[in-house]
């Protein structure tokens, strides 16, 4: 197996981090990372291979729950998220 492992810290979040995806349309140099957290807000993590990297808060208005998962549809700006929490209705 050959090949090179890069690790980066990313800090910035205030819960805990319940889902995390990296965007199919970044390229094999830039990587854009959605992190979901326990308390419902999702973040953007522009150039994450990076540490130089910027962290940019995109929750919606409606978010209630941690958030369970994060998928893409055709484009990157296309991106479907879903929460959990009981009491709370859901998908």
């Amino acid at each position: 197996m050959s090949g090179t492992v890069q690790t980066a810290l990313i800090t910035g979040f205030t819960n805990s981090l319940t889902a995390m995806k990296i965007s199919p349309f970044g390229t094999t140099t830039v990587a854009t990372l959605f992190v979901g957290q326990q308390d419902g807000k999702l973040f953007k993590v522009n150039n994450a291979q990076s540490t130089s990297y910027s962290l940019v808060e995109i929750t919606g208005s409606e978010f209630v729950g941690s958030i369970s998962d994060i998928e893409f549809g055709e484009t990157s700006s296309e991106i479907f998220v879903t929460m959990y929490n009981y009491g709370v209705k859901s998908v």
